[in-house]
């Protein structure tokens, strides 16, 4: 990023399909994030043979780790994922949302909330931020192809903003034009 941004709300989305040409589990694959080996936050797919998607920070700012329990190894069809992050919320668990064809998750199998307030690594102008690749090297590559990717600074939003259900399928929609009712 260019200059510093929210780094206490915002929203990630994007679609993915995961790839077939290597064997997904048990390799440890980042989506986006920013920071150093011991100061990053980082959104992936973990390393422990379940291909769980976790949302994790270490940073002096404060630590969390938010983990689904959901398996994320179809690499047939495409999956949407929205992280909205929002640590001025009160309640922890509101803090991080994670939805997933734009249903929201509430299976975790770790829910370490990040702290009311605390900044987040992701947002911030000092750091370069990596997208399908550890931000600080050349490893954890993404498998898969990402579409319709969508950063929007200071505001939480629900997966509504990025899709909607036609004929029974969640598809996408062209955020652009959401801009103008979220700005209101």
């Amino acid at each position: 990023f260019g200059s510093f941004g929210n780094t206490r709300t915002y929203t990630f989305s994007f679609w993915i399909k995961r790839s077939m040409m290597s064997n997904i589990s048990g390799l440890l694959q980042q989506v986006f994030g920013a920071g150093t080996s011991n100061n990053y936050g980082r959104m992936l797919f973990s390393n422990n043979n379940a291909d769980e998607f976790e949302f994790k920070q270490n940073s002096s700012s404060g630590n969390f780790d938010v983990r689904t329990a959901q398996s994320f190894q179809d690499c047939n069809g495409w999956y949407h994922f929205v992280i909205a992050f929002d640590t001025t919320q009160g309640t922890d668990s509101k803090r991080i949302k994670i939805y997933v064809n734009s249903v929201l998750v509430t299976s975790f199998a770790e829910s370490n909330y990040p702290g009311q307030n605390i900044t987040s690594r992701i947002n911030s102008g000092s750091q370069i931020h990596y997208i399908g690749r550890s931000s600080h090297g050349n490893f954890y590559y993404l498998d898969g192809y990402l579409a319709d990717v969508n950063f929007v600074n200071g505001h939480g939003l629900a997966p509504e903003s990025f899709g909607e259900t036609k004929n029974g399928i969640w598809i996408p929609i062209d955020y652009s034009n959401k801009i103008s009712e979220i700005s209101r």
